[in-house]
């Protein structure tokens, strides 16, 4: 809303205020450019994600946490319970 944009712009343009058609463009700018993000390959995110993840697994099963049996993950040394 207006409200919004003028309360979180007030530092930068202190009380000589912003026109609803500023506002207004500026709310579209926004609005495109969170669509643009959105839309955006993700396919570096998993595959950074999913190289995180093996070198973690790696690193415990490197210091003897975690014991690796093909496809199966287990506590190298399980807590009795």
């Amino acid at each position: 809303s207006t409200r919004d944009f003028r309360r979180a712009l007030r530092p930068l343009w202190g009380e000589s205020g912003l026109s609803r058609s500023t506002i207004s463009r500026a709310n579209g700018a926004l609005k495109d450019a969170f669509h643009a993000w959105s839309e955006r390959d993700r396919s570096l995110d998993i595959q950074s994600a999913q190289s995180l993840a093996e070198a973690a697994v790696n690193g415990l099963v490197q210091r003897g946490d975690l014991a690796v049996r093909g496809a199966y993950i287990r506590l190298a040394n399980p807590v009795p319970g």
